[in-house]
């Protein structure tokens, strides 16, 4: 009966995948007394129907050992309180608010940073936080150039009661693609022509938009892995955590990167040795030879331990 009205929970047990299937509970209860002329479903069929819903190994003997206690409840919120009390960690609101105010584009694709940002947001109960705060997250902690792009728009406005979070997206995803492709041909560009101005100075030639895209890739986080890194306040961009052999305490901000799965380093980490530096130096007289004192001076600028995965770059 259960599979009819509401759908069956295989996990994983995290914030996300909770709300939406109890989403979908809900949405199947209404379903089922909309479709069932005078039907009610009580407190207790609603408990007894999500509770055999449970097919998630943990989750299933927890409602084994409690059936008879929960099908006592007087409402069925009372039962999903329950449940988030035991599945859910101490303190995981806290936690995805904290991933969420301290999630930043960087120097990854948009939309990698804004997929991460709606994935919090969905983690959280509604309204936790509001369409104008979520808005001028997306736009203020979005990459530099991105920003300014967007404000330079004279019908951009961020208030706007008809620009949705959707729309913001999407016009935010347009522009970096623009973006990242008026960055992709300086390569063949001579140094002495004063008609282009480089989005931004490098010490290192441009490469193709592919190839900006797919070198700044990081393969994803389980939600396995996630909640293994939130557990031990690891780190979810170099993917290490206190007790590894090559942690270091740091920040997301300061975080070293990780090479090993292309993972760069925050944008306020310094390198702790001089060679970064040498390196940079090499790599721009490698690079070219004639460049000018003036264009010289300006990429001896470029901050220790800087990734080059920026696609702008």
């Amino acid at each position: 009966m259960s599979s009819k009205i509401i759908p069956v929970f295989n996990g994983p047990t995290t914030a996300n995948a909770l709300k939406i299937w109890l989403g979908q509970c809900e949405d199947g209860f209404d379903n089922y007394q909309d479709t069932h002329k005078d039907a009610t479903l009580s407190p207790k069929t609603r408990i007894r129907l999500t509770g055999a819903a449970l097919l998630e190994p943990a989750m299933a003997e927890w409602w084994a050992a409690g059936r008879k206690e929960y099908l006592d409840l007087a409402t069925w919120d009372a039962f999903v309180a329950k449940l988030k009390e035991r599945f859910l960690p101490v303190g995981w609101k806290m936690d995805v608010l904290e991933r969420f105010y301290q999630c930043e584009q960087g120097k990854r694709d948009f939309r990698v940073f804004a997929a991460e940002l709606a994935q919090c947001h969905g983690a959280l109960p509604s309204n936790t936080i509001s369409t104008s705060v979520y808005k001028y997250h997306l736009l203020y902690f979005s990459h530099p150039q991105l920003y300014l792009r967007l404000r330079a728009l004279q019908s951009f406005d961020i208030d706007s009661s008809t620009l949705s979070v959707d729309q913001l997206t999407a016009l935010m995803g347009h522009q970096w693609d623009s973006l990242v492709a008026d960055s992709a041909p300086r390569s063949s560009r001579t140094t002495t022509s004063s008609a282009s101005v480089p989005l931004r100075i490098s010490s290192v030639p441009s490469v193709p938009v592919s190839q900006a895209r797919s070198s700044s890739s990081t393969p994803p986080l389980s939600d396995a892995e996630r909640k293994t890194l939130s557990d031990a306040n690891g780190c979810f961009n170099c993917r290490r955590k206190p007790g590894d052999p090559d942690w270091t305490p740091h920040f997301r901000r300061t975080c070293p990167g990780n090479p090993a799965i292309s993972a760069p380093p925050g944008p306020d980490y310094v390198a702790p040795s001089v060679t970064v530096v040498g390196a940079a130096l090499a790599g721009m007289a490698i690079r070219d030879e004639d460049t000018s004192d003036e264009e010289s001076e300006v990429e001896d600028q470029l901050e220790w331990g800087e990734s080059d995965d920026d696609p702008l770059s």
